[in-house]
């Protein structure tokens, strides 16, 4: 009688579960599925900015990324369609621009051990009293190393990297900002303007040790960590004579439009030459 009853209530439940709509179609079952990886083509598109804007504020979605692969990808669709042409006329088509300007640096950012910086960058800023000495930039870049970027040469390289390509994308937003009317909009200007004013440090640092390293890439990093982390003599000797061939203030008139958009410029000096 009892194997019965529960025979009974099995086949009433199953009746049951048959008659709600979705159950053996998707609603349960689709659940239990794995969370499907972002892929490039997620991205593209006006909807793709606003895809990215939000996947980009989620840690979970930034591994999700790395993971994927596909960062690479987004990148050079984002330099496609927007970074790699010429400011538009077209108000619209110019705050696309803007944005994938925004969006392109911070995916460098964040996909990079370059992230782990972010707050010391705002430690650096906050402390800086009346203002950065912007003749020095190898002091600037020493003082924003995360500690486990310097227990680890690829990890450091990865990070030279993505405030390099920020750096790239932090230009061509500069350049499309006039005056402070022309900043994007929904868009928290100090942010991108600290995040923006470090990559060109760092990207003047790494011009410096191409030029001192006779163009190899490889051996700019090295020297690069070897001047900044290992703190050797010799490499930082190369690395400052590199530095005399760089021009501050040609780096930091490149992004002076959103500087001039923030709160950050009154900690500039209102000139800058050349230096270590």
């Amino acid at each position: 009688m009892r194997r019965l009853l529960l025979l009974t209530l099995a086949v009433v439940a199953g009746l049951s579960l048959a008659g709600c709509p979705g159950f053996f179609g998707t609603n349960y079952l689709k659940a239990l599925d794995p969370v499907s990886s972002p892929k490039a083509t997620d991205y593209q598109g006006a909807d793709g900015l606003a895809k990215l804007k939000t996947d980009l504020g989620s840690p979970a979605v930034v591994d999700q990324l790395v993971q994927s692969g596909e960062v690479g990808k987004i990148k050079d669709d984002l330099k496609t369609e927007y970074l790699n042409k010429p400011i538009s006329p077209d108000p619209t088509v110019k705050a696309e621009q803007q944005d994938a300007a925004v969006l392109y640096a911070d995916l460098s950012l964040k996909t990079t051990p370059a992230a782990d910086t972010i707050n010391n960058i705002t430690a650096l800023l906050q402390n800086s009293g009346s203002g950065i000495d912007t003749d020095k930039p190898l002091d600037v870049v020493k003082q924003i190393l995360p500690d486990d970027v310097k227990k680890d040469k690829a990890a450091f390289a990865e990070m030279i990297s993505g405030f390099v390509d920020a750096n790239s994308a932090y230009e061509k937003l500069g350049q499309s900002i006039t005056d402070s009317t022309d900043a994007p909009q929904g868009v928290d200007m100090n942010d991108v303007a600290e995040k923006a004013f470090v990559s060109v440090f760092v990207a003047a640092a790494q011009e410096a040790a191409v030029s001192a390293s006779g163009g190899n890439q490889d051996a700019a990093n090295d020297l690069l960590f070897s001047a900044l982390v290992d703190q050797d003599p010799t490499a930082m000797e190369q690395l400052g004579s590199g530095m005399q061939a760089v021009s501050m203030q040609d780096s930091l008139d490149g992004v002076s439009g959103i500087l001039g958009a923030s709160d950050l410029s009154k900690l500039l000096p209102t000139s800058s030459g050349q230096g270590a």
